[in-house]
């Protein structure tokens, strides 16, 4: 009888015994767990921000108006050898399109009368100018340009005349009306040539002239 009742003593005690290892266990995985938690990782989302900032703040900006076409009207006096139809104011009705961030096209139709006498001569000339980009920025664009301009005149006698002239130009897009923009350019440097009725052509070499090549205009852009 003593026997049975020591060895129920003895379970019960190897029982209380295990219960209590077993929530030391338990206890101890819960504190290392409260612990770790309060470990804060580093993701790559946090990693990844200060990349992204110094990665937006890079490279400059690029021209609004590039990819599209610009109509619109401009006017321009030029210079042309003397004995010509010197010294003509033209307006034209031309168009511009800048293909990417280096190059870009201009052209169109001028006419006009000469600003001196006698007046019964008429202009009628066609304009190219090819455009490379020298400063860009959002609004703004600095250039360099090769302007292309062959005549007609026509009167009491027709001649014709061509006229290449270089020079630098700045078009602003407006900052409420982005797709219109308004440019000025100045040429310079011309060469003339001109071919009177009966007689050999004449060439001549402009440089800081009365007119100067003063071109002025707005493009609209679609």
């Amino acid at each position: 009888m003593q026997s049975g009742r020591r060895s129920c003593s003895r379970i019960a005690l190897w029982t209380l015994s295990l219960c209590a290892v077993v929530s030391l266990s338990l206890l101890s995985v819960g504190e290392s767990r409260a612990d770790d938690s309060q470990v804060v990782p580093v993701t790559s989302g946090s990693s990844s921000g200060g990349g992204s900032d110094s990665s937006s703040g890079g490279g400059s900006a690029t021209y609004a108006d590039i990819h599209r076409l610009g109509a619109g009207l401009s006017w321009a006096p030029v210079e042309i050898v003397p004995g010509a139809t010197t010294e003509t104011s033209v307006g034209y009705v031309g168009v511009r399109y800048w293909f990417n961030r280096t190059f870009g096209l201009d052209g169109g139709l001028g006419f006009g009368f000469p600003e001196v006498s006698p007046n019964t001569e008429f202009l009628t000339t066609l304009h190219l100018e090819p455009m490379v980009a020298l400063v860009e920025t959002h609004r703004t664009i600095l250039y360099g340009d090769l302007d292309l301009m062959p005549g007609f005149i026509s009167g009491n006698e027709s001649s014709f005349a061509f006229q290449l002239s270089a020079g630098l130009g700045v078009e602003h897009a407006l900052e409420d009306m982005p797709k219109l923009a308004l440019y000025g350019q100045w040429n310079p440097v011309s060469l003339n040539f001109y071919g009177p009725p009966g007689n050999t052509t004449q060439v001549g070499l402009g440089f800081l002239g009365s007119v100067m090549n003063v071109d002025i205009g707005f493009r609209y852009y679609f």
